[in-house]
This record gives structure tokens, sequence and C-alpha cells, in this order.
């Protein structure tokens, strides 16, 4: 039997509460005035496309319907093709949810003070990440695709993000001062970001 959106979403906040409960109480990126929450997960070309949300992250996340994720390796880097765009998602799995490829809008958390900000934040990223006249406004186009990063080093590679984020004198923008297209930014600098450093890897060990 084929789950509901709502199942979906009460199985995954299943499985974040724990991983909080469990993995996540001594980890200095906690903001813990927000809860776990999902939202959307209905049906998008073979998968189911939502918002997961806890008090670590904020991802843009697909699990797996009638599409499989068998030839991404798990911390495996590829592109989605999005009606507003192309963005990079990364291959995880738990063991309650199974594959997942998730895409990271906001990681702390700490700009946010109200639960109800940030779940219409989430809903807001979503519903941008669908609306297809945003592709040509942001100006998307192909990017080099950088090679995967896995096992230790994608620990570490995620673990010094997170405290680089956490020491940063630099407040990320306001949620309630960006606009729907301002997510699909933050996104887009993400992926560049990542893109311009891997090509800067690339000519070093090629000197």
């Amino acid at each position: 039997m084929t789950e509901t959106a709502a199942q979906i979403c009460q199985r995954l906040e299943h499985c974040y509460t724990e991983i909080e409960q469990q993995r996540m109480q001594d980890v200095p990126v906690l903001n813990r005035q927000l809860q776990v929450k999902a939202i959307g997960f209905e049906p998008w070309r073979g998968y189911q496309l939502g918002v997961i949300m806890s008090p670590w992250m904020m991802n843009i996340m697909l699990l797996p319907g009638e599409a499989s994720l068998d030839s991404i390796r798990c911390g495996e880097k590829t592109h989605i093709n999005l009606p507003s765009g192309d963005y990079e998602f990364v291959r995880g799995e738990e063991s309650s949810i199974g594959p997942y490829l998730s895409c990271s809008l906001f990681s702390p958390v700490f700009e946010f003070e109200q639960q109800s900000v940030f779940e219409q934040t989430g809903a807001a990223a979503l519903e941008a990440l669908m609306e297809p006249a945003n592709r040509e406004q942001l100006g998307f186009e192909e990017w080099p695709e950088p090679p995967p990063v896995e096992g230790d080093e994608a620990e570490a590679e995620t673990n010094e993000q997170a405290a680089a984020m956490a020491t940063s004198k630099e407040k990320p923008p306001s949620p309630a001062a960006m606009d729907r297209r301002g997510f699909l930014r933050r996104l887009r600098r993400t992926d560049q970001s990542d893109a311009d450093r891997a090509n800067t890897e690339e000519a070093d060990h090629a000197s």
C-alpha cells in the first residue's frame, strides 16, 4: 500500500526526532527553540519531494518512489533538475526511512527564533522550488559536477562546515526579509561555492 504524504511526514518526523534525542544532544549547532517538522512530500517524477526541518538544519529532501537511487552512492553528490532550476543534492540513508537525497537550505538554524516562522520559511522555499518562472529570473545553467566525497572525508567536511557556520560573525539574512527567490539564490550560491572549491582543489593538484 502506497504511503500518503501525511504518513511520510509522520515517519520522517519520528526518524529525525530520534536522531535529535540520540545523536544531537551534545552538538553545539542545536537550536533548542525549534522542533522537527516535515512538510510536502507529494509525488514528483518518481520521488516524494518535501522539506525536512529540525533544530539543526532545514533541507529539501527527495525520497524514492518509482525512481531509484541505487546508482548513486551514499555521500555522493548529484544535480536534480527541479522546475525552478538545477540543484545539488547529496545521497544519504537512515535505517527507518531508507535512502534519500537532500539539499541544504539552512544549517545551522540559529536565525530562527519561532517555530511558526521556521515552518513558514520551509513552506515558502518549497513553493519557490516548484515555480518554473524562477528558472529564467535566476539565470540557471549547468554547473560542473564536483567529485563525490565519501566516508571519513565526507563526515569531516560536514563537521568543518557546521563549525564554521556556528562561529561565523556574519549573520545570515533574516527569513522575514528573504523573498521566495532569495531561498533559491541561497541554494545557488551554495552550489557555486562547492563547484568553485572543487575547481580550485583540482588546479592545486595539477600544479
